[in-house]
């Protein structure tokens, strides 16, 4: 399973709008993905160990969002939040347009 961090107020610019954690736990789970919020503070605290390390780090929330494997196709955050584009229905899910080619027979 990949791991990858993405700042919350970032996911809120790309996406247009301001959801609660609650909103975003689902969209995650519709797409089939393990959600964790947490601050740059508390990483660096539970990683280190070290009060003093984590004196200028920020309090921004940072999801961490654990993708299995069958989803390699939400790992980079522009088709994560396309993802989540189509949830809120803002963009239309895109399908691929399939035509049958036939042999030429005359020739």
């Amino acid at each position: 399973m990949t791991t990858i961090e993405v700042k919350r107020d970032l996911l809120f610019d790309a996406v247009g709008e301001s959801l609660t954690d609650v909103e975003v736990q689902q969209m995650c789970s519709m797409l089939g993905l393990d959600l964790y919020d947490t601050s740059e503070k508390q990483m660096l605290m539970k990683e280190q160990d070290d009060v003093a390390a984590t004196a200028d780090a920020s309090e921004e929330i940072i999801y961490r969002i654990k993708i299995p494997d069958n989803c390699y196709n939400l790992v980079d955050f522009e088709t994560l939040v396309d993802g989540i584009l189509v949830l809120l229905g803002k963009r239309q899910k895109y399908i691929p347009t399939l035509r049958w080619l036939l042999p030429d027979t005359h020739g």
